[in-house]
């Protein structure tokens, strides 16, 4: 399956529905249906050249992002998947981002039995300026920088991670919340 030049908005409105390509998507449903993502696991190859995705979250009331460039590959074999994904923020927010996995699943449904590895690189990233649509722990005040980081897990829990980050313009400042 290839996909040339896609154009997908993914809305979540004030409820937490999904809106996807005009189909109202459940999350609490839709994490006990996985026949869909189990058909997606069965198809040896699967590519997405060129796509543009538009976020748009009205749950954060957040403005829209947009990730341009977007390239995917999965491949699967016998349980074995293996991913990457490219993609391209705008510039005020990071650079390109290349994420990767390497996983071992039956099945959707048997996520938590999954292992593997994933890498995310982010060659700069402004970190305050993307708590407008990640929730993070703590707010941020400042920080620009760089990473790359590595993720292995097994039957759902992280078994190890390393991590390297390159700092630009000073330092990532953390500041808690008052209660």
């Amino acid at each position: 399956l290839t996909i040339e030049r896609a154009r997908l908005a993914i809305r979540r409105d004030t409820a937490g529905q999904l809106h996807v390509a005009g189909l109202e998507i459940d999350p609490q449903v839709a994490a006990q249906d996985t026949a869909f993502a189990d058909w997606v696991l069965r198809q040896r190859l699967i590519v997405v050249n060129g796509a543009l995705l538009a976020w748009h979250d009205d749950r954060r009331n957040a403005p829209q992002l947009i990730l341009d460039d977007v390239h995917f590959r999965l491949e699967n074999r016998f349980g074995h998947h293996r991913f990457g994904l490219t993609g391209t923020p705008p510039k005020e927010l990071a650079a390109p981002i290349d994420l990767r996995g390497d996983l071992s699943a039956a099945s959707f449904a048997d996520w938590k039995q999954a292992r593997g590895r994933v890498y995310l690189r982010l060659d700069y990233a402004d970190v305050a300026a993307w708590t407008e649509w990640l929730p993070l722990p703590a707010a941020i005040a400042r920080g620009h920088g760089g990473l790359q980081a590595w993720f292995d897990f097994e039957h759902g829990v992280l078994r190890e991670l390393v991590v390297g980050v390159r700092r630009h313009l000073g330092l990532i400042a953390i500041v808690q919340k008052g209660e």
